[in-house]
């Protein structure tokens, strides 16, 4: 787990592409997938690519960096605008998401241009199944932990 006190700003956590090579070969001659056990069948999959689902990870990163960035502004500097914002995440923060990154659906569509539609759904239910993603429900809100 990493805390947000010990994180550097880029990356805040590393995901790993799910088409990254493992570095061997298998029997057959050809790269094996790093999750390729974890990667779920076609069944969650759909039509998605392993590009559309790599696309995904790389703006939530880029939302958490936003979002983890103006937590850790001194209130002192903020404008109204930020301020606001900084007011919200702290209204979002339970007891159940101290010391832990999340994002929800509105910090999704204000940092980055995905629309919390039913693609970026399934996307979501992949990363929950590859345990890269922890939903948390409370409060009227859903979060999403990054693990």
């Amino acid at each position: 787990m990493i805390s947000p006190s010990s994180c550097q700003m880029s990356p805040l956590f590393d995901w790993y592409p799910i088409w990254d090579s493992v570095g061997g070969e298998s029997s057959g001659g050809e790269e094996q997938c790093v999750e390729v056990q974890l990667w779920p069948s076609r069944y969650m999959r759909g039509r998605l690519t392993y590009s559309q689902v790599n696309a995904v990870i790389q703006e939530i990163n880029k939302a958490v960096a936003s979002k983890y960035k103006i937590v850790r502004q001194s209130t002192k500097s903020m404008s109204s605008v930020v301020r606001n914002l900084y007011i919200r995440f702290q209204e979002q923060e339970t007891k159940d998401t101290k010391g832990e990154f999340f994002i929800v659906e509105a910090d999704i569509e204000e940092f980055t241009q995905l629309k919390a539609d039913k693609r970026f759904h399934s996307i979501l239910t992949i990363l929950r199944h590859c345990q890269r993603v922890r939903e948390i429900r409370g409060s009227r809100l859903v979060r999403y932990a990054v693990c």
